[in-house]
């Protein structure tokens, strides 16, 4: 006993003198692993998108919106409806017939004075390249789906979602407006020939814009030399 005693002493001896400090870094290295993951998912939870109260202030059109959030300083913020795509303004009478679409849909009163607060929820996904807010709206959250896709089964929306979105909406929401135009909800009570997709209507007066600007850059010259000789 006292010959194997001896071995598994210094054994031991062995493994306390160069096993505690490696034990200790690992158990180090395992909490610092724990709080890098802690940290992590708070990050992710402050960044995921989750419904928040916000005010309603104004209907621009039938996707866009000025809103503030009650909770943080009073600034007025512009939200683009995600996933749709709504008449523009200058589209008679389509643009006004969406705008008003929206406005029911939200019950919202435009005679409310801006000191009052319209409740709704809103929940933001990212900024679009004008530095608007895309987002998601409801009216309150008993209700199961959003204000985005019930402008979309109106028929007053059309159903517009980015290459890069990868939720469940993107074919969802194609098979919704499918069947709006299969039962001509809106604006698919109407030939096509008397309106245009909004993508489209905006993409022809670009196209107008550029011609009037080469136009004019190209008859403004001529034009001041003609009235500088009459002077």
């Amino acid at each position: 006993m006292n010959r194997l005693s001896i071995p598994l002493f210094i054994l031991y001896s062995k493994i306390k003198y160069y096993g505690y400090p490696i034990l200790r870094f690992l158990i180090n290295l395992e909490c610092l692993f724990t709080f890098w993951l802690v940290m992590l998912l708070y990050h992710i939870y402050q960044e995921y998108p989750r419904w928040k109260k916000a005010c309603l202030i104004r209907i621009k059109d039938g996707d866009t919106i000025v809103y503030y959030l009650p909770q943080q300083e009073k600034k007025y913020l512009v939200g683009r409806l995600w996933g749709i795509d709504a008449f523009e303004t200058a589209q008679k009478p389509w643009g006004s017939i969406s705008k008003k679409k929206l406005s029911q849909v939200l019950k919202f009163d435009e005679d409310v004075s801006l000191d009052q607060c319209h409740n709704i929820l809103i929940k933001n996904i990212k900024k679009d390249k004008y530095g608007r807010e895309l987002v998601f709206l409801k009216n309150s959250s008993l209700e199961k789906i959003s204000i985005n896709e019930k402008m979309i089964q109106s028929g007053w929306a059309l159903h517009y979602i980015g290459a890069d979105w990868l939720g469940s909406e993107k074919t969802a929401w194609k098979k919704i407006q499918d069947y709006a135009q299969m039962t001509k909800k809106g604006i698919w009570k109407y030939p096509k020939k008397y309106w245009q997709r909004p993508s489209r209507f905006r993409k022809n007066i670009l196209t107008q814009l550029e011609h009037h600007k080469g136009f004019d850059q190209k008859f403004s010259e001529p034009e001041q030399k003609l009235l500088n000789s009459r002077d």
